[in-house]
Parts: C-alpha cells; structure tokens; sequence
C-alpha cells in the first residue's frame, strides 16, 4: 500500500450541495465567486486534508503540491449517476471539489483513503465519476487488509468518488472456465487475495520446487564466477541442459539455467555448489519454508521431479512474495534467451538457452515467473505480472490436467486481474 500523506492542516467544508454533474466548469466558477463563502477558500501550500463527515474517506494535498489558494469541498451526495450492473456500493457516494482547475484538473495528484467494511471479502475499488465518457473508473491503487482501507491517487479536481465491489463471490468466476484445480490471485504487495479457489490445497509442484532452490542458494552463495564441474549424478530428463561429465559452469550461469529453461542437472548442480551435503541442502529448504510461514510445504530434493516436493498456491505466493524482491531472480525468470558458458577441457563452450514460459509475450509485463511440470504435479504456473497504470499482481495455478491450459488458464486470470473493462471477471462469463 502506498505511503499515506502526512498533511500539515486537516479541516472540513460543508457548505454548498453537489452540482448537477452536468454542469459545465464555467457555472462552477461563477459559483465559487459569487456563491461560495470566503471560509471555503484555503491555501494549500502546507497540504490539506478533507475528511468525509464519518470519517470513511480521506482526500488529502501533500505539502507544496499546489501553492495556491483554492476553493475545496466534500459532501455527502444526495443523488449520483447509476452504479454499473456488475458492482455494488460499500460506501457512500461523495462529492470532491478542488477548484478552480483547467479541465478538472490538477497539476499534482490528490491522495485518496476510503475505509471499507471488516465483512467486505469481494474484490473492491475506489471509483470516480468520468463526466465526459459518462462512466465510472476505478483509480490505481493498494489495499491494506489489516485496517481495511484501499488507497488512490487521482489528478481530478472534481468528482463523485464512491468504493465498490464485485456483486459476486470472487470464487463465482471461476467455476467454469478455469481447467487448473488450484488458482490464486493476489495483489503482489500486499498478498491481499482478490481470486482464488482450491488454493489451500496441497499438491505436488514440479520445478515450482526451483524457486526454493536457488532462495536457499543465494543464503549460501559460494560467489558468482566459481566453476562447478558437472557430474553423473546430475543428469536427469527430460529438462536439462545438454553438457558432458566434467563441463565445468560458473554458479552465475547454472543460476540463470535453473530458472529460465527450468533446467533439472543445473538445479543440482547449483544446489552442490553452496558446499551443503544433499540431506542438508533439503533441510534448509524446508526450513526456510517454514521461516516464510509456508506450514502445507515440504521438499524432500531441489528439481521438483518428486512428487514429494508439495505446497498450497497459498504457501507458494509468501515464497513468490519473498524471493522476486531479487533483482537476478527477476532477471532470471523473465529472461526470453540465455547464453550460457561452459569450459570442456581447454575448449570454451556457448549454449543457447530459451525460457521455458510462453507468457512472457503477454500484452502485460512480466515481472516474475516460474513454470512446472510433472505427471503428478499437472501443468504448474507462476507468474508476477503489472499492467500499464502499475498494478501489479502474483498468479498462481497448481495441476492444470489439459495440455496448454496453463497458458490459457494464467492469459484468462491476468486478463481478469490488470484489463480495466474487466475488472478481475473472467471475460468468457
């Protein structure tokens, strides 16, 4: 959630009631100066706060944001333009005005801070009212699930603004269209979950595993550039990097391989480089599972290729959460091509290596991802992903059965979380 504003004045006016929205901006402005009392204009240029009479909602100026006088206002409105049909109020709906402003709007955005009802489980937003298209849109924002309050920024000098949510259980979406039995989708800072369904479940998760893998690596990192050679015992199938007994790797590359192509005998590999016995290397894993609170999680090796290796879609989002807080970790799965460098005797080696994600071409920016698969895991997928206003999510979906439905399953989601018009509802219901 974004940092609130600390303002230095916190006042309230109530003085006029709501315009007709209709009303163009020049009425507005003989209405300020020959309507409005002068106890309605202020200066703002040691920011400003307006509370709403319950104290639900915060509209608030930072210091130097605007150094002018202007007029501001927040009412409770007694009539506002129709809710859209898929979204019901939380709240009430206000009347905001910070004016004069050329073409409603202003030079620095207001900072808004809506509480809603501790009850409120559907996914929710604050919404303004666009005059011009005639619609409500909701703002950018974040959530924080231990005050329940969502908070946003807008740049609009005057509107109604209102919390909704979706009519339906978020779990209603999802019954049809989604073949992955566990889904999860969740704001990637908070963790707040806006979707979700069979994600306390616990199944197996395949190279999900690999993320585990190279977080107890980074605590255990021999350093960057050493050569590790490979071994017999590292071969696996049928993901793998194609090198002899002997190739020696730095860790930097056996890193990258690990995660981009998903690369079973470099996760071994990498995992024998920290110096840490196998039984040894496995228990940390475990332990730092249970550090991060992911109590429906074990690993018994560092591949994914046990079915052993088990989690919840709500156990993998802490380690998601966690480990892309790494600059190289979000590097190295978001990355479309790889050159690794391998030394076979006194010969230098190139190998061309291709993420194994097919998402990464989505129309979204990938910020994070990792994929998975076994006969007992099912088809596994991770994905951090934000859209073009910065909101940015953490998908999840764990024993997709049907071939390719985890790339449809996680296109229909992140549509559903980051596409404006459709508002985290599947587009197909």
């Amino acid at each position: 959630m974004p940092n609130q504003i600390q303002n230095t004045k916190s006042k309230k006016y109530f003085v006029i009631k709501p315009f007709d929205i209709h009303l163009s901006f020049v009425i507005w402005i003989l209405a300020f100066l020959f309507v409005w009392p002068a106890s309605a204009q202020t200066d703002l240029s040691s920011g400003y706060t307006l509370r709403s009479p319950g104290n639900d909602l915060e509209i608030s100026v930072a210091p130097n944001a605007i150094n002018r006088s202007l007029y501001v206002d927040l009412q409770e409105a007694s009539s506002w333009p129709a809710i859209p049909v898929d979204k019901v109020l939380i709240s009430k709906v206000y009347y905001y005005a910070f004016l004069p402003a050329a073409e409603n709007r202003l030079d620095s955005p207001l900072a808004l801070t809506a509480s809603y009802p501790q009850d409120e489980e559907r996914f929710k937003e604050i919404f303004v009212f666009d005059e011009p298209t005639g619609t409500w849109r909701h703002l950018t924002g974040g959530i924080d699930t231990t005050i329940n309050k969502l908070s946003a920024q807008t740049a609009r000098a005057s509107s109604f603004v209102a919390m909704m949510a979706d009519k339906l259980d978020r779990g209603e979406y999802l019954k049809q269209d989604i073949n992955s039995p566990s889904i999860l989708v969740a704001d990637a800072g908070s963790g707040a979950i806006l979707l979700e369904r069979g994600s306390n479940i616990k199944r197996p998760i395949a190279s999900l595993t690999k993320l585990m893998t190279v977080a107890v690596f980074l605590d255990n990192n021999p350093g960057w550039s050493k050569k590790i050679a490979m071994q017999k015992s590292d071969d696996t199938i049928p993901a793998k990097i194609y090198v002899k007994v002997g190739d020696k790797i730095s860790t930097r590359d056996l890193f990258f391989a690990t995660l981009a192509p998903s690369a079973n005998n470099a996760a071994k590999a990498l995992a024998r480089s920290t110096g840490l016995a196998s039984r040894t290397f496995v228990a940390e894993m475990n332990k730092k599972a249970k550090a991060l609170g992911m109590v429906n999680t074990r690993f018994v090796e560092p591949t994914g290729l046990s079915a052993g290796n088990v989690s919840t879609a709500e156990d993998y989002l802490k380690l998601a959460q966690d480990l892309l807080k790494n600059n190289l970790v979000r590097q190295a799965t978001t990355i479309k091509k790889y050159q690794l460098t391998l030394t076979r005797g006194k010969k230098t080696i190139k190998l061309a290596l291709t993420n194994s994600n097919k998402i990464l071409d989505s129309p979204f920016t990938i910020t994070g991802s990792k994929t998975g698969y076994t006969t007992e895991a099912g088809r596994c997928l991770m994905i951090r992903a934000k859209n073009k206003d910065n909101r940015e999510v953490i998908v999840i979906t764990l024993g997709a059965t049907a071939p390719g439905k985890q790339w449809t399953d996680m296109n229909a989601l992140l549509a559903a979380a980051l596409t404006d018009s459709a508002g985290y509802k599947l587009a197909n219901e």
